[in-house]
């Protein structure tokens, strides 16, 4: 955007096959937009700004949700010690630098929207919801959920006006995108289908949360122990006023989302969050009561419980730095450039591993990309064949266990003719190191570089296809 000075911008630009080829659009506009302002920092401090301001705007949503119930500081504090640091998904989702975080604060303050009937506030923040990301579509699916809410408890009037706020945000958003054709048919024909392709290889934020769901289930355990100690000590009429019913829908539908794929967790564990702030501004002693009901009486009335919540959190802050420390160390940059600097500009590069499509855009963005932010955009572009020849090496173990499983030659001819326009293949060294002999072999290929973290492939001899 700052290069060409538009705004248009698709994710096109960067591709030569799969879906954003064939219809460019740019579903993270005013993500990408918000990024403007660092272009002048290395991409690694862009990436930390962009993160920190992300946190800090989630931050004040929650401050502002727990303010409108009139929390007290101090368990504001605690609560928002618990939204950050409890939960170890939910910490490493905010902490990708990407739109999920502003999503989530959205979402918060548009919650906060519905249950105290600022339905100005609600239209505008849908506006720039549907602008930020395709991700919209969770605050619009809560917001809904809040007319169904008005509805029932008798309040046609905001429901309506409800309704009418959400109309005109989403409209109000797409009119100002700059390829609203092409993003609106990325929303009803690619974005909607993908979830639910579950025989493919996706990203892991499309697997099940079955398995990472421990700290979630415990949230929700303590929810409902505190819910049983509300309605025993009577307050079954403030808990449909307030809205606490109306957030726990919300929590049985994003959580059953959360348990079939694990990204709801950028709504589902704001959800627990708020919905635990709603119990205890309806009865400020709930805290207190369960547990005198549930533990030793020494126990209950020591500050030994705030002590383990602080510990624990610990241990998760020092897990997560651990993990990036890792993580940082397996996508160093410097290899990636390593691997991919002798590479002409605007070349086409077929690049193998999806995943390394964050790293290798930040070392050569003046490079053509053939796969990028998930492998079924190359299934759903009627590349099913391409996408399939691919997968065969997604599975590493087998490639790894038995390195002639896949002839490198055959290989090599069928991906050129689902990707004709190839000019070089790059494909992790570690990852297929055992599989590289049998690239070298291909008569369509000459190894190009093989220092870094890339193996890279020069294709030719093309008219032996």
């Amino acid at each position: 955007m700052w290069d060409q000075q538009t705004l248009a911008v698709g994710w096109g630009d960067f591709f030569y096959a799969g879906y954003f080829h064939t219809m460019s659009s740019d579903p993270w506009f005013l993500s990408d937009v918000l990024m403007i302002p660092f272009v002048g920092f290395s991409i690694v401090t862009a990436i930390k700004l962009f993160l920190l301001i992300s946190c800090l705007l989630l931050a004040g949503a929650f401050l502002l949700f727990f303010r409108a119930l009139d929390l007290p500081p101090r368990t504001s504090a605690v609560l928002l010690l618990l939204a950050f640091f409890a939960n170890p998904q939910f910490l490493g989702r905010i902490l990708l630098g990407r739109p999920f975080t502003i999503m989530s604060a959205i979402t918060i303050v548009i919650l906060m929207a519905i249950i105290t009937r600022r339905f100005l506030l609600l239209g505008i923040l849908m506006a720039v919801a549907v602008l930020l990301s395709q991700l919209f579509v969770f605050p619009l699916l809560l917001s809904l959920g809040g007319t169904v809410w008005y509805l029932v408890s008798g309040q046609r009037k905001n429901a309506q006006r409800l309704f009418l706020a959400l109309l005109l945000g989403v409209s109000a958003g797409l009119l100002i995108h700059p390829l609203p054709g092409a993003y609106l048919h990325y929303l009803f024909t690619v974005f909607p289908r993908i979830p639910f392709l579950k025989t493919l290889h996706l990203g892991t934020e499309m697997g099940s949360a079955m398995g990472n769901a421990t700290t979630s289930i415990v949230m929700l355990g303590i929810i409902a122990l505190l819910h049983i100690t509300l309605f025993a000590r009577g307050h079954k009429h403030q808990a449909f006023a307030s809205g606490l019913l109306f957030l726990d829908a919300l929590l049985i539908f994003f959580g059953i989302a959360f348990f079939l794929w694990i990204r709801a967790i950028d709504i589902f564990w704001p959800l627990l969050i708020v919905t635990l702030a709603m119990l205890i501004s309806i009865d400020p002693h709930i805290i207190e009561e369960t547990m005198r009901k549930i533990l030793p009486r020494n126990v209950a009335q020591s500050r030994t419980p705030l002590y383990i919540i602080g510990a624990y959190c610990t241990c998760v802050i020092l897990s997560a730095a651990v993990g990036f420390y890792i993580a940082n160390t397996a996508n160093n940059l410097d290899a990636f450039a390593e691997s991919l600097t002798s590479i002409p500009p605007n070349s086409h590069v077929m690049n193998v591993d999806w995943h390394l499509i964050p790293p290798e855009l930040a070392v050569r963005p003046d490079l053509i990309y053939a796969t990028g932010i998930d492998p079924s955009f190359n299934y759903v572009a009627d590349d099913a064949g391409g996408y399939e020849l691919l997968d065969l090496l997604y599975n590493a173990p087998i490639i790894q266990r038995r390195p002639t499983v896949i002839d490198g030659d055959a290989w090599t001819k069928q991906l050129l003719i689902y990707y004709p326009l190839t000019d070089f293949i790059s494909i992790d060294r570690k990852r297929y190191d055992s599989f590289l002999p049998a690239l070298r072999n291909a008569k369509q290929l000459a190894e190009w570089t093989n220092t870094g973290s890339l193996a890279i492939f020069a294709v030719q001899n093309r008219e032996e296809l």
